[in-house]
C-alpha cells in the first residue's frame, strides 16, 4: 500500500540547526573514562616517550553534554617535587588503567603496556581550562575560575579576555588520574 507523500505532515526544519548548537561541559569531578583504540606513542624533547589519548570517552557524561576530552598529552617525564617526586603522568595513567607496574628499561616493554590500554576504561578528575592562543596565557586553570551562570547554577563555558574583549572557549582538561585499588 502507497502513502501519499502529499498527506504527511514533515519535521520541523529547524530540527537540523539543534545539531549545531554547542553542548554544555560536565562540571569538574570525577568520571570514567574509555581510552581510544587508537594511541599515539611519541619521543619528548629528551627522547622519553610522551602518549597522545584523543579523544578520551567520557563515559559516564550525562546525555546532551559533551563527552570528549580531546588532546591529553601524557609525559614520562618523572615529577622533580611533592609527595609523588620521581614518578610521572605515564606511570599514574597506567596505574589508573589497571596496568601492572613495569619493572623494564626496554621502550619496548613500555610500548606494548600503554598501547595494551587502548579501549580500557579508567577513572579520572576532569577539570576546565581556558588558554588564550594569541595572548598566549591561561585566562582560567580551574572550573571555580569560570564565571557563573545566573539563570541555572551552572558554569558559563568560556571567560572573555580582559585585554582583548575576546572569548575564549573553556576545554576540558585531565587534572589527575585515580589509581586502581591495589596497583601501586
Amino acid at each position: 500500500m502507497a502513502i501519499d507523500p502529499r498527506s504527511l505532515t514533515p519535521p520541523d526544519p529547524s530540527q537540523w540547526d539543534l545539531y549545531n548548537q554547542p553542548r554544555p561541559m560536565v562540571p569538574a569531578g570525577r568520571y570514567t573514562g574509555r581510552v581510544p583504540e587508537t594511541i599515539t606513542i611519541e619521543a619528548d624533547d629528551t627522547g622519553g616517550i610522551k602518549v597522545l589519548l584523543d579523544p578520551i570517552q567520557i563515559v559516564d557524561a550525562p546525555a546532551g553534554y559533551r563527552d570528549q576530552v580531546r588532546f591529553e598529552r601524557i609525559s614520562s617525564k618523572p615529577r622533580a617535587t611533592g609527595r609523588l617526586a620521581g614518578t610521572s603522568r605515564l606511570t599514574d595513567f597506567l596505574l589508573a588503567t589497571g596496568t601492572e607496574p613495569i619493572r623494564s628499561t626496554d621502550p619496548e616493554d613500555w610500548v606494548a603496556a600503554i598501547n595494551a590500554t587502548a579501549g580500557q576504561q579508567f577513572d579520572f578528575f576532569v577539570d576546565w581550562r581556558a588558554y588564550d592562543k594569541e595572548t598566549e596565557e591561561v585566562l582560567a586553570d580551574t572550573y571555580d575560575q569560570f564565571p557563573m551562570n545566573g539563570s541555572d547554577g551552572t558554569r558559563v563555558p568560556y571567560i572573555t579576555n580582559p585585554k582583548t574583549g575576546q572569548r575564549v572557549a573553556a576545554q576540558y582538561r585531565v587534572r589527575f588520574y585515580f589509581r586502581q585499588r591495589g596497583r601501586g
